[in-house]
């Protein structure tokens, strides 16, 4: 069976998003078929800090920014900017938590909405995506790691956002994240599973 025609420029797309990349095409062709395509303009929430998590998005085209309010401070901290064939979303849905930040097309953007079933399938069927992720979740653990330094230093304001100074931020590295105990044990066991 062959990619639907009008599935073409999804499954390419995903096949270019680091967490996907080398999935057969028939686990491409499912997540195109059941993901669900968004829009959203230019200003737009995709999400929204504290908001319930129901699926990551794959960034298809555009760019967006991550941001995160602290307590206590009303202007919210600039975490990060995703392009196309980045993920945003993925740690609450992961851990069935709200939404730790606020994510806003910067500019019209499109993306594919995948379902935490929809993930759980492609992760218990493709060891290599969960390969894939816990090298993500692990960078951006790092660089939460960098970014809290910056902050205790007084380097990082609201205003000011991460310094870049590996550039990290400019590869869309979110900060701020945590993953809890429990959410990198059932991962643990998910893999050993397979």
């Amino acid at each position: 069976m062959g990619v639907k025609r009008e599935h073409i420029p999804l499954v390419a797309a995903l096949s270019q998003a680091s967490l996907f990349r080398g999935l057969p095409l028939r686990a491409l062709q499912r997540l195109a078929e059941q993901g669900h395509p968004n829009r959203f303009d230019e200003g737009s929430h995709l999400m929204r800090q504290g908001d319930a998590s129901e699926s990551l998005h794959v960034i298809l085209r555009g760019r967006v920014r991550v941001e995160r309010v602290l307590p206590g401070n009303d202007e919210p901290l600039v975490l990060a900017e995703f392009g196309p064939g980045e993920i945003v979303g993925e740690m609450g849905v992961l851990e069935s938590a709200p939404r730790s930040a606020t994510v806003t097309a910067i500019h019209d953007t499109e993306t594919l909405g995948l379902t935490a079933p929809l993930l759980a399938v492609t992760l218990a069927e493709n060891p290599s995506v969960a390969g894939a992720l816990m090298r993500l979740l692990s960078r951006r653990i790092r660089r939460t790691d960098d970014l809290t330094e910056q902050i205790a230093l007084g380097e990082v304001t609201a205003e000011t956002g991460p310094a870049d100074d590996d550039d990290a931020g400019a590869r869309g590295e979110l900060a701020l994240q945590t993953v809890s105990a429990e959410f990198i044990d059932n991962l643990k066991a998910a893999i050993r599973a397979e």
